[in-house]
């Protein structure tokens, strides 16, 4: 089986890090004069986690321009980066333990994100992810397309029986588009109603563990 996993929301708990980048690169918006639609606390920005950034800073601050747009994303990235570095980044407790033992099993593990390189880049070096995964796809690398277009690239390399898992409509839609299994994890950022026609749900790490080792998918 080749296990695609989303990241954030799904493999990284990522709001521990983002709220306060976001906030520093709202507080910069401001001293240009650009101000957001919407409250900054950690609960309300982790619906923009798993969205691509431009999608984010358009429903977040859509009054500001493309080129500060670009300038809060990288704010945004450097500080995300700079948590990671200094170890401030946190995988969900457990998920270690479930890469290693589906990796014994044989199986092929893949993250797809919509993140830049260097955020993939970052993770896949602080974490020592190639332990587990095969190759790390971010939507960077193939100029901000969605996931279920980067599909296209993953089933040339990896080719086999596929299992889509991750916390937004975005990671299940490449699974509904493509035709093959979804596990919704609704510990991570998405709602119940954008992830209600998975067609596995886990509640909790200790069930996503339970659902891919115990279950014939």
């Amino acid at each position: 089986m080749v296990f695609i996993f989303d990241y954030d929301g799904t493999c990284h708990e990522t709001i521990g890090i983002y709220g306060e980048a976001v906030r520093r690169a709202e507080k910069f918006a401001n001293e240009q004069g650009y101000f957001a639609t919407q409250g900054s606390d950690d609960r309300s920005l982790e619906k923009y986690l798993g969205m691509t950034a431009e999608d984010m800073w358009d429903d977040f601050m859509p009054g500001a321009p493309g080129e500060l747009k670009r300038s809060l994303s990288l704010i945004v990235q450097e500080n995300m980066v700079s948590a990671i570095k200094g170890d401030y980044a946190n995988l969900y407790s457990g998920m270690e333990e479930l890469f290693e033992e589906l990796k014994r099993r044989g199986h092929t593990l893949l993250i797809l994100s919509n993140c830049t390189k260097k955020y993939r880049d970052t993770h896949w070096e602080g974490f020592k992810l190639s332990r587990w995964f095969s190759k790390f796809y971010c939507s960077e690398s193939y100029g901000g397309i969605p996931k279920e277009d980067i599909f296209k690239y993953i089933s040339e390399e990896f080719p086999g029986r596929y299992c889509m898992i991750g916390d937004r409509l975005a990671d299940m839609k490449v699974g509904y588009i493509h035709k093959f299994m979804t596990v919704a994890c609704h510990y991570g950022y998405g709602s119940d109603e954008e992830l209600k026609d998975a067609d596995y749900h886990a509640e909790s790490v200790m069930e996503l563990k339970t659902l891919l080792l115990n279950t014939a998918i």
